[in-house]
Formats: structure tokens, sequence, C-alpha cells
């Protein structure tokens, strides 16, 4: 996945969710494809569970 997607596929996920921290946006960035949908998607379960925004 190249950059570009990434951050098409963060925005589409912060349209549906809730908008991510700038920290959050520069660690997606770095992380490998997999990770990188992994990541998202624990963000949503934590913040689904709890209401909290961890960074």
């Amino acid at each position: 996945m190249n950059p570009i997607q990434k951050l098409l596929k963060m925005m589409d996920w912060q349209d549906a969710n809730r908008p991510l921290k700038v920290e959050e946006k520069a660690e997606l960035m770095k992380l490998t494809d997999i990770d990188f949908e992994e990541r998202l998607h624990q963000i949503a379960v934590d913040f689904r569970n709890d209401g909290v925004i961890r960074a």
C-alpha cells in the first residue's frame, strides 16, 4: 500500500469512527500494510469499548 492509499484509508476510517490525532497518523504511516490495518482496527475497538482516545 503506498502512502496515498494509506492516507485515503485513514480518511475513510475517520469518517466512520473518530478523528485521528497527528501522532496516530504519523505512527500509522510508518507501519507495514498488515500492521497498519491491525492498528486501525485496534484503535476503533479501544475507542468503542471505553470512549478513551489513547496516544
